[in-house]
């Protein structure tokens, strides 16, 4: 697990989505947000023992695409990927609405990076709130 983002880096990336949400920094948010929940689930996943599918092979070096360098772990793909290892979970331990606001903060976070326009206030908001309530989940779910 020491290649994983610790809990830590969740709750920071929580509290910079705060900031920029307080700043109204809207795309920021999303960004913040979303990676704060990514990192929570991931950490998650992995305590339960749930592996992420690794991807296709590199056509160079012959390791998965999302494993590091060293083909020692496989990484959690982004959005719909880390929402269903979600639903890998047994039944009952994750919200289904847990799941919906993590593919809709993936969704958002696309808008924020690579869309024109911009994620509206409200947006960003709500994705500050999933986030805050994925982190707690997941702390839950670690203790």
């Amino acid at each position: 697990m020491d290649d994983l983002p610790t809990i830590e880096k969740a709750r920071q990336n929580l509290e910079a989505a705060s900031t920029c949400l307080g700043k109204g920094y809207h795309d920021a948010v999303a960004n913040r947000a979303y990676y704060a929940i990514f990192q929570a689930v991931q950490m998650v996943l992995t305590a339960r023992g749930i592996p992420p599918t690794p991807g296709r092979p590199c056509m160079k070096c012959g390791h998965p695409i999302n494993a590091n360098r060293a083909g020692r772990i496989a990484r959690w793909p982004h959005g719909i990927g880390i929402a269903r290892g979600l639903g890998l979970l047994p039944q009952g331990t994750c919200p289904g609405q847990i799941i919906k606001n993590v593919e809709q903060a993936y969704i958002l976070r696309i808008k924020a990076d690579y869309q024109k326009g911009e994620v509206s206030a409200e947006e960003a908001a709500a994705t500050r709130a999933w986030a805050e309530e994925i982190v707690h989940w997941s702390l839950a779910m670690l203790s």
